[in-house]
């Protein structure tokens, strides 16, 4: 029985952590493996250099929402996941305000 595995990008534009991943995209070939690969946005100079043998997995609408600005999801048809989005920056901004905590990256996503 083969072994799946899933990796996760949100997207392929040129970069290091990019690279990184066609190395181990392409290390991973083997016979006891069933690897998919799922990104945000099938977007990206690199995109098209995912190995043969990797499953894409298809590109979810929703999740095309998460690295863009919050004003242009505003203004557009996905108005509702901008608003979400803004109201989470709210309550982190004020649970941090509330506790004394420092806003972070991880924090905010």
């Amino acid at each position: 029985m083969k072994k799946k595995v899933l990796v996760i990008m949100p997207s392929m534009f040129l970069g290091g952590a990019e690279r990184s991943v066609l190395g181990l995209l392409d290390a991973l070939k083997n016979d006891n493996l069933e690897i998919s690969f799922f990104s945000f946005r099938h977007e990206g100079e690199l995109f098209s250099h995912i190995p043969k043998h990797i499953n894409i997995l298809p590109e979810m609408y929703e999740y095309t929402t998460f690295d863009r600005p919050i004003v242009e999801l505003l203004k557009s048809k996905l108005f509702f996941y901008g608003l979400m989005r803004l109201w989470s920056k709210v309550i982190l901004n004020i649970k941090c305000i509330i506790f004394k905590e420092e806003k972070s990256v991880w924090k905010s996503m």
